[in-house]
């Protein structure tokens, strides 16, 4: 049965990556896609106990996600939130199960990529909430809120965690020094 449950899982990868690259205009299409790849890494996650999934494991990295998520960072090719958000999980995903997925996505921009983002976001996700004032509108009175901080759309909250579990799991990787020694 889990035989055959990870032969399915290693077919549909393929064709996902391929309808990935070929359908990079269709958002709801893209934000499905980096979810699903997010749950294939999950289900290939060495700590869920599964012991048939190194054929998948292999497999994300051999169809080169890691890489393709990655391109999903990039905001002028693909600016839904939605996007960058499910993208951006799969990759925490991805991060968790090996050091080798993490020098690979460290070592593809990830980090530049994702603070990018979070400065580019209105208002900046980087810097701290600040009352803004609007103008008054006519015929209509409003009123004064003291003391009021602006708060970032729900959209921005979902994708500013998913940034910072991403970079959460970054932090974690161990590196070899000079001598050999893990740290």
């Amino acid at each position: 049965e889990e035989e055959k449950e990870e032969e399915s899982i290693v077919g549909i990868v393929p064709v996902v990556v391929d309808a990935m690259r070929i359908t990079t205009t269709n958002m709801d299409f893209q934000a499905t896609a980096c979810g699903f790849l997010g749950n294939v890494a999950l289900w290939c996650c060495p700590n869920n106990n599964n012991n048939n999934n190194n054929r998948a494991a292999q497999l994300l990295l051999m169809v080169d996600v890691p890489q393709l998520l990655l391109e999903r960072l990039d905001r002028n090719k693909f600016p839904s939130t939605e996007v960058l958000q499910a993208a951006c999980s799969a990759l925490r995903v991805l991060a968790r199960n090996s050091e080798e997925n993490k020098r690979t996505i460290v070592n593809g921009n990830a980090i530049p990529a994702v603070l990018a983002i979070l400065q580019s976001e209105e208002p900046s996700l980087l810097s701290s909430p600040t009352n803004k004032k609007k103008k008054k509108r006519k015929g209509r009175k409003k009123k004064k809120q003291k003391g009021r901080k602006v708060v970032p759309e729900k959209k921005n909250l979902v994708l500013t965690t998913a940034i910072v579990g991403l970079l959460k799991e970054l932090a974690c990787m161990t590196t070899d020094d000079n001598d050999g020694n893990t740290t």
